[in-house]
């Protein structure tokens, strides 16, 4: 709890807005499921454990340098 704090005071956030997790997988599938009634859109370049985190999510397309295609 104390670094939950400390950190809460460099970011200015209260301490119960400060979630850890165990993974980058655990992050992303909280995030990404956090807000069930959003639309979500994840890039085709991201991790795994993102483009799997919902069913509904809009994939969008990268060119040959791994910039959004917003065209497509």
């Amino acid at each position: 709890e104390q670094s939950r704090s400390q950190l809460a005071d460099i970011i200015a956030v209260l301490p119960q807005e400060i979630v850890f997790t165990a993974s980058a997988t655990e992050a992303n599938a909280l995030a990404l499921r956090g807000f069930p009634e959003k639309r979500v859109l994840v890039s085709a370049v991201e991790h795994p454990s993102a483009l799997k985190a919902r069913e509904d999510a809009e994939t969008i397309p990268v060119d040959a340098q791994g910039m959004l295609r917003l065209d497509a």
